[in-house]
């Protein structure tokens, strides 16, 4: 069976099992996931040579693949705590609650 949710993005493959229904499959723009490898044990190495391993799940790359590039980190600041009440403190330094 074959699932697009309404939002689209992807196009989800599940198989029913004894178990119930289990993803086997999810077509992304770009990249084919399996969310669990017991689906790839048996594939054909040479049908999918680019086949990638994280954690665990296994995906491949489609020639539409593009890397996600983001955006660039931000700085995160941090902030200064108030030692008597443990509250953040105000630019100026001085507590709103402990004064």
């Amino acid at each position: 069976m074959c699932v697009i949710p309404p939002f689209g993005g992807y196009i989800g493959v599940w198989v029913n099992r004894e178990k119930g229904d289990r993803r086997a499959l999810i077509i992304y723009p770009g990249y084919l996931v399996w969310p669990d490898r017991h689906w790839t044990k048996d594939l054909l190495p040479e049908l999918f040579p680019e086949m990638k391993h994280e954690q665990d799940v296994e995906w491949h790359p489609m020639s539409t693949f593009r890397p996600h590039t983001g955006r660039p980190a931000t700085e995160q600041q941090t902030t200064a705590i108030c030692p008597s009440c443990f509250m953040e403190l105000p630019l100026t330094g001085v507590c709103d609650n402990c004064g």
